[in-house]
C-alpha cells in the first residue's frame, strides 16, 4: 500500500498528497440532480464537461465500482446511515482520479458528502510506471489468468518459485499446480468464496513441475473490468524458506507444515483403508516422535513428512501436531503362528525405507525417538482404537525401558523383542562363521546301504531365548544372509566329504542346501557355488545341491543355465521340500532335476489309501517316469517305513535311522545296515504282517433293511454275537445289535402275556433301528497300521470291504486285543 506522505518520482505529474481539499456534493433523490463544488473541482483536474446527475457521475466510474458505488446509495437511502467507498473517476482517456466517496442522508431525502481525492493520473505512461512497478515486484508473485485458470501473464517472482520459464507457464491451466494434498471440497469452497466475496486468502499446497510440494501463500481477486469478462488476478508468497509459520497450521484437513492429513483427516483415511481386508493380513499403526533438535527442526519435520510418502509400506500416513506422525501398514503371512514374525519384518523394511529416502539426521531422530504401535484385531477393534492406543504405548513405554519401539500388546513386544534378539544372534554367527554342520544320512529303503549324508546348519547354544533350527533359518532369509550362510555349511561339508569317504566308503555322496529365497541374482549363487565344488572336491558327482523355493525357476530363464553347468561336472540337483510352498510339478518335466525329495509333512502318519498315502504314490510314480529319483524325508517309525517302501520310495531319511550327528559322533556304514535289517526282521511273517485277512470275521449272519426285529433277535440268539451288518446289494449300509434289540424288547414279549401290541414290535424292520455311523477300512489294510487307527479312535466294530465297497467281513475290539498280545506289538 502506498502512503500518501511519501514523495513520488515525478510528483509535478503524479498528485499524492494530503492537501488535496474536499470537494462537496449533494444528490437531490426526488429530481436526481447532482450538485458539487464546480469551482475546486475544475481547478484540480482538466474537466470541463458538467456533472448534472447521479447518472453522469455514474457513467465516470469504472465498471467494475459502479454495481457497488449504486449499491452504497441504496444502503444510504434504506438504512439511513453513513457509507463510504472508493473508484476511479475516468476524466478522460488519459486522465483519472483516485478518490474517496463518503455519503450521509440529510433531511427532504438529500445525500450529501464529500468526495476526497487520493491520487491522480495524467498519461498513460504514468499508469504503465506504476503497474510495472507494482507487476514486477521482489516480494511476491502475481499471475493473471482468464476465466478457465489459464495463465495469461505472470511476473518474474512467481517464475522463480515454480522453476520454470515464463514461456512454459503462459496459457498452462493452473490446476496443473494441484499437490493433490486438499480434498475436492476444499477447492470448492475456496471458488465458492472467490465467486461470492470475490476475493480468496490462504495458504495452499502447490506442486511444481520438478514434483516437489512446497507451500504458498496465496490470494486470488476476481476481476471484470469489462462487463461479461472475468480474469482472476493471484498473489503469491513461498513459504518453503518461513516453516515456522505453518507450524500446527491447519487447512481443509491438511497440515500446511507436513502437507499431512491432520488428526480427523488420518481417522477418516484410516478407516476406509482398515475396511480392505485381506487373507492373511493385518494392519498396524504406528505413532512416531522423533527426537528432533531444535536446530533446522521445522526443516527436518518437512524432510521426514515428505520421506513418508514414498515409503512403499506407508498406505496412510497423517500429522498429529507438536512433532509427532501417525502410519498405518499392512503386513501379510501364511500362518496365524507366522504374525508376530510378519510385524517385525514389516516394521524393519519400513524404517529402512525411510532410512533410503530420509536424511541421516531425520533418520538418526527416529531412532532416537519413540515409536508407539497397535495392532488391528489384536489389542485394537477400530481405527480409534489403534491411534490410542499406539499413542499411549509411545508416551507410556510400558515398561520404561527406554526402548525404541514399544507395542500396545506386551505379549507381541515380548515376542519382537525375542525376534530382535535372535536377528542379532543369527547376524552375528554367520558373519563371524560361527556355525557347525551336522550329518543325517539318507539310505536305499530296499538294502538299507547307506547312500550320502545330508549336510545341515547348527548355530552356536543360546542362552535363555526359545528358539529351533528352522526359525534361525527363516531369519537368515529375512536378513538376506541365507546365501553367506548356505556358503560357510557348504565349505565346510565339501571339506569334510573327503573323511566321510575315508569312514563310510568312497562311494558316500554329500548333499548340501541352497536357498534361493534371497535378494542376490540366483543365477550368480549357484554360479558361486558351482565355483565352490570344482575347488574342494575331486568327486563332484557325489555332491547333490538341494534348491530351496523351486518356484523362483523358469525354464526359459538364465538360472537355468547356471544348473546345467552344475550338471555338465555331474553334481545332482534336487527339489527341497517338494509339495509345499510354490513348488511345481512343471519343473519336473523340463529334465532339470534329478531327485525329489518329498517334505516330512507328507510322511508322518502315513498310512494305506489316506490322503498323504495317496499324494506320495502319484508323486513317486511320476517321478519314475520322468527318471527322477525320490527320497522320503522326516520317517520316524517302521510303519512309515513300511508303506513307503511299498510306494518304491528309492531313498530313506529320518530318525528312523539318526538324528543329524557332528562328524565324529557318525557310526560306521554297518550300523545303518544292521539297524535296517533289525527293522526289517519285524515282519517274520510278511504275507500276515501285511493285511488283515487273518483278523477278518467272514462268516457272519447279515440282515436286509427289510428284514423284521424277529429275525434280529434269532439271529443274536442263536450265534450269541452283538453285532450284525444290514447290507444292501452287498454293501454295508449299517449296523444293528445287541443293544438296539434291547431297546425295543419287553420282558413279556415272546411270552404268554405278550400284548397285542407287543406281537406287532417283531414286525419292526431293521432299517427303523440300524446305526448308519460305522468305521469301513478296505481290505487291503496292513496291520502296522493298527496303532494309527487306534490312537486315531476308529470305533469298533471295524466294517471291511473290498476296493469296490463290497462287503467282505467285520473285524471286532476282542480280535485286535488278541493279535497285538500274541504278537507282543
Amino acid at each position: 500500500m502506498v502512503n500518501s506522505n511519501l514523495a513520488v518520482e515525478n510528483s509535478e505529474n503524479i498528485h499524492i498528497q494530503d492537501t488535496f481539499p474536499l470537494i462537496k456534493w449533494s444528490l437531490d433523490i426526488a429530481t436526481q440532480q447532482f450538485h458539487y463544488d464546480q469551482g475546486i473541482f475544475n481547478s484540480l483536474f482538466q474537466f470541463n464537461q458538467p456533472i448534472h446527475t447521479v447518472a453522469d457521475l455514474m457513467a465516470l466510474i469504472t465498471y467494475e465500482k459502479r454495481e457497488k458505488a449504486q449499491q452504497v446509495f441504496r444502503e444510504v437511502l434504506i438504512t439511513n446511515s453513513p457509507q463510504n467507498f472508493t473508484c476511479c473517476l475516468m476524466l478522460s482517456n488519459e486522465e483519472f482520479v483516485y478518490v474517496e466517496f463518503n455519503l450521509n442522508l440529510s433531511k427532504n431525502n438529500i445525500i450529501t458528502g464529500t468526495m476526497q481525492p487520493l491520487m491522480m493520473f495524467a498519461n498513460h505512461m504514468e499508469i504503465a510506471n506504476i503497474f510495472q512497478s507494482l507487476f514486477e515486484n521482489d516480494h511476491h508473485g502475481i499471475l493473471i489468468t482468464n476465466s478457465e485458470s489459464k495463465i495469461l501473464a505472470c511476473n518474474a517472482y512467481f517464475e522463480r518459485q515454480m522453476g520454470v520459464n515464463r514461456g512454459e507457464l503462459i496459457g498452462k491451466n493452473t490446476r496443473s499446480f494441484n499437490a493433490g494434498r486438499h480434498s475436492k471440497e476444499f477447492y470448492q469452497d475456496m471458488w465458492a468464496n472467490i465467486n461470492e466475496l470475490g476475493h480468496w486468502t490462504g495458504v495452499i499446497l502447490n506442486r511444481h513441475p520438478d514434483g516437489e510440494i512446497y507451500p504458498h501463500e496465496l490470494t486470488i481477486h476476481k476481476i471484470s473490468p469489462v462487463k461479461g469478462t472475468v480474469f482472476y488476478l493471484g498473489l503469491t508468497v513461498d513459504l518453503s524458506k518461513q516453516l515456522s509459520r505453518l507450524m500446527d497450521t491447519e487447512l481443509g484437513g491438511i497440515d500446511l507444515l507436513t502437507k499431512q492429513p491432520t488428526k480427523e483427516k488420518f481417522l477418516e483415511d484410516l478407516t476406509i483403508f482398515s475396511q480392505k481386508t485381506g487373507h492373511h493380513s493385518g494392519k498396524i499403526v504406528l505413532v512416531v516422535k522423533p527426537s528432533f533438535a531444535s536446530e533446522n527442526y521445522h526443516k527436518n519435520l518437512v524432510s521426514l513428512s515428505d520421506s513418508l510418502f514414498h515409503v512403499r509400506l506407508c498406505q496412510v500416513t497423517g500429522y498429529m501436531g507438536e512433532g509427532i506422525f501417525a502410519i498405518c501398514a499392512e503386513y501379510h503371512f501364511k500362518q496365524n503362528s507366522e504374525q508376530s514374525r510378519a510385524i517385525r519384518s514389516a516394521l524393519r523394511y519400513m524404517f529402512q525405507d525411510i532410512k533410503f529416502h530420509a536424511t541421516k539426521d531425520v533418520h538418526d531422530a527416529i531412532m532416537k525417538g519413540r515409536v508407539g504401535v497397535s495392532v488391528l484385531g489384536l489389542d485394537s477393534q477400530s481405527p480409534q482404537e489403534l491411534l490410542s492406543n499406539a499413542t499411549e504405548a509411545m508416551v507410556e513405554g510400558h515398561a520404561g525401558e527406554g526402548r525404541h519401539v514399544n507395542f500396545y500388546f506386551r505379549a507381541i513386544h515380548q515376542e519382537i523383542a525375542r525376534k530382535k534378539q535372535l536377528e542379532t544372534f543369527v547376524s552375528q554367527a554367520i558373519n563371524e562363521q560361527q556355525l557347525a554342520v551336522h550329518y543325517q544320512p539318507i539310505v536305499n529303503s530296499s538294502t538299507g546301504e547307506l547312500v550320502k549324508f545330508e549336510a545341515l546348519c547348527r548355530f552356536p547354544s543360546i542362552v535363555d531365548i526359545d528358539s529351533n533350527i528352522e526359525e534361525m533359518i527363516t531369519i537368515a532369509e529375512d536378513l538376506d544372509l541365507i546365501a553367506a550362510l548356505d556358503n560357510c555349511i557348504s565349505a565346510k561339508a565339501l571339506t569334510d566329504l573327503q573323511e566321510l569317504q575315508g569312514i563310510f566308503g568312497d562311494d558316500i555322496g554329500i548333499t548340501i542346501n541352497c536357498s534361493l529365497n534371497t535378494k542376490q541374482d540366483t543365477s550368480e549363487v549357484l554360479a558361486k557355488l558351482n565355483q565352490l565344488i570344482l575347488t574342494n572336491t575331486q568327486t563332484p558327482n557325489l555332491v547333490t545341491i538341494e534348491l530351496t523355493e523351486s518356484a523362483y525357476f523358469d525354464s526359459q530363464s538364465k538360472q537355468s543355465n547356471a544348473i546345467a553347468e552344475l550338471h555338465n561336472v555331474g553334481v545332482n540337483i534336487a527339489i527341497d521340500d517338494f509339495g509345499t510352498g510354490y513348488s511345481s510339478f512343471i519343473y519336473l518335466t523340463g529334465g532339470v532335476f534329478d531327485i525329489l525329495k518329498i517334505d516330512k509333512a507328507f510322511v508322518t502318519d502315513i498310512y494305506q489309501d489316506n490322503n498323504k498315502y495317496n499324494i506320495v504314490k502319484m508323486i513317486t510314480e511320476l517321478s519314475h517316469t520322468l527318471g527322477v529319483k525320490v527320497i522320503a524325508e522326516g520317517v520316524e517309525n517302521k510303519e512309515e517305513l513300511f508303506v513307503l517302501q511299498a510306494l518304491k520310495v528309492d531313498y530313506i531319511q529320518g530318525y528312523i535311522f539318526s538324528k543329524p550327528k557332528a562328524l565324529p559322533d557318525l557310526n560306521s556304514a554297518m550300523y545303518f545296515i544292521e539297524k535296517f535289517n533289525r527293522i526289517m526282521s519285524f515282519n517274520e511273517n510278511k504275507n500276515q504282517l501285511g493285511s488283515f485277512t487273518t483278523l477278518i470275521k467272514k462268516d457272519l449272519y447279515t440282515l436286509a433293511p427289510t428284514d423284521h426285529l424277529v429275525t434280529l433277535h434269532q439271529y443274536i440268539t442263536l450265534n450269541s454275537t452283538h453285532v450284525i451288518p444290514v447290507l444292501l446289494r452287498n454293501k454295508c449300509v449299517g449296523l444293528v445289535g445287541r443293544a438296539e434289540l434291547n431297546l425295543h424288547l419287553s420282558p413279556t414279549m415272546g411270552t404268554d402275556t405278550e400284548t397285542t401290541k407287543e406281537s406287532k414290535i417283531w414286525n419292526k424292520p431293521i432299517n427303523q433301528l440300524m446305526n448308519v455311523e460305522f468305521t469301513q477300512l478296505l481290505n487291503t489294510t496292513v496291520v502296522y497300521d493298527l496303532s494309527v487307527l487306534i490312537k486315531d479312535n476308529k470305533q469298533f466294530p471295524w466294517v471291511i470291504v473290498d476296493d469296490k465297497d463290497s462287503y467282505v467281513g467285520m473285524v471286532f475290539r476282542s480280535d485286535i486285543v488278541n493279535y497285538l498280545l500274541e504278537h507282543n506289538t
